[in-house]
């Protein structure tokens, strides 16, 4: 299990055990991405907990490896005080963030493995700066690296979420190591074909739930039929998994205060064929049922709960 050490400290290069196996397929050679994240938000930035150590964590990257997936996301860091997350972070102002951050970075690298970082953190604000400086002190780490600019933007996000776009092409990402999220809204459409992305680049989509521009033609209608179903497109995890099994097939969006109905797999594998037509060259397929479907277990507990989801995804 490795040398323990006091919650908050960081492993030394020497106790960090050694990967017994690498990614047999990296998304830097296959261009396949099959994304599991064990932490509701980001176990990158994540403050140490007595279940979840960094004298722990070689074992959960070893068991995406040998379970058959190839890469995570994480957010670059998370508000304080979230009320859907009872962790806590290192964030930008922390000291300590890099490094904690980069060890992490670390052990992926040394598997093969593939690290999606959403530049924007969750619930808080970055500026242009924190943004370049980020992006900056991590582009070292590619091919193992994809910078997502923002999560789930709403169209009045859109020039937020092209400007980080246009700091990470300015630093020099390959834009098959940019991931962007589907935007509903012609500037959306703008920049993916002002900035040669189209085809290029990762477009993923969490959910589809806004009408303000469905008849954009950009989207040529398709996005219409697509939330006339009422879809949520995105992974079956958490409490959503739990209604799911019990066959409620559908997910509830409080925001909005809405019931979307979830896609069987052929309206599934319908939009997600036509955001690559239409948008990118690949596709986030995401899923997080370790923390998410569980109260907060062992890095154990993560690591068995996620076993036999990583396993289909990695045939699937």
């Amino acid at each position: 299990m490795g040398e323990s050490i006091r919650v908050g400290e960081t492993l030394t290069d020497e106790l960090i055990p050694k990967p017994t196996q690498v990614c047999p397929r990296p998304y830097h050679k296959t261009g396949e991405l099959r994304v599991y994240s064990a932490t509701i938000l980001s176990g990158l930035a994540m403050k140490e907990t007595p279940d979840w150590s960094d004298s722990l964590l070689h074992e959960y990257y070893d068991s995406l490896v040998i379970d058959g997936v190839n890469a995570e996301r994480n957010f670059s860091t998370v508000a304080p005080c979230d009320p859907l997350d009872p962790l806590d972070y290192w964030r930008f102002y922390d000291p300590q963030y890099l490094g904690v951050v980069k060890k992490r970075l670390d052990l992926i690298k040394e598997r093969d493995l593939t690290e999606i970082v959403c530049v924007h953190p969750y619930r808080m604000g970055i500026s242009d700066d924190q943004a370049r400086w980020l992006i900056r002190e991590l582009k070292g780490y590619l091919p193992n690296i994809i910078f997502e600019a923002m999560n789930e933007p709403y169209p009045h996000e859109q020039d937020r979420n092209r400007r980080i776009v246009e700091t990470l092409l300015a630093e020099g990402i390959p834009r098959a190591h940019i991931q962007v999220q589907y935007v509903e809204c012609g500037a959306w459409g703008d920049m993916m074909e002002e900035l040669d992305l189209k085809g290029k680049c990762l477009v993923s989509s969490h959910w589809m739930g806004s009408m303000e521009t469905v008849n954009d033609i950009f989207s040529g209608g398709t996005a219409q039929t697509i939330l006339s179903w009422g879809m949520f497109c995105g992974s079956n995890d958490g409490p959503d998994k739990l209604l799911k099994s019990k066959g409620l097939n559908f997910w509830h969006n409080a925001q909005a205060g809405l019931d979307n109905r979830r896609p069987d797999n052929g309206q599934l594998s319908d939009i997600t064929g036509w955001l690559l037509s239409h948008n990118g060259a690949g596709y986030e397929m995401l899923s997080a049922s370790g923390y998410q479907s569980s109260a907060f277990p062992s890095m154990n507990d993560v690591i068995a709960v996620g076993k036999a989801e990583r396993t289909a995804m990695a045939v699937g």
